[in-house]
């Protein structure tokens, strides 16, 4: 039987803090170089992330909101990444990234990314960032 989870990346901001996440990759773990996203590096993106589906960044009232950006905060510091900017929206703010991807019940995946918390100032954070498949 066929399905199709949806992979869910959850990022609560508050007035310190942004996230950079890039190179996502969900993959069955008996085919390992088949990767079941689209534009799993947001490479074939500008600024909005194609294939991925991005909600409550109207949550943002300031800064880059969540956009694709690119450079040194992204992963090996060259091309693009996805990015959650939300400074001055006090604590509260988030902002939802999803994809759908094709699955077999019964089967096992493996799931990859690689984020980065760049944090700005203040005596402490009180971000969280969570996964979820639906």
């Amino acid at each position: 039987m066929t399905t199709s989870p949806i992979l869910i990346f959850s990022f609560a901001t508050d007035l310190n803090s942004n996230y950079f996440l890039d190179d996502v990759s969900v993959t069955l773990t008996t085919a390992p170089s088949i990767q079941l996203l689209n534009n799993p590096s947001f490479e074939s993106s500008t600024t909005i992330p194609n294939g991925w589906v991005v909600w409550c960044d109207y949550t943002c009232s300031a800064g880059g909101g969540a956009a694709v950006t690119w450079g040194t905060n992204c992963y090996l510091s060259t091309a693009n990444c996805f990015l959650v900017d939300c400074p001055d929206t006090g604590s509260g703010a988030i902002v939802y990234l999803g994809q759908s991807f094709p699955a077999t019940v019964g089967s096992t995946y493996r799931i990859g990314f690689r984020l980065r918390m760049a944090f700005g100032g203040g005596s402490f954070s009180q971000t969280q960032f969570r996964v979820f498949i639906r």
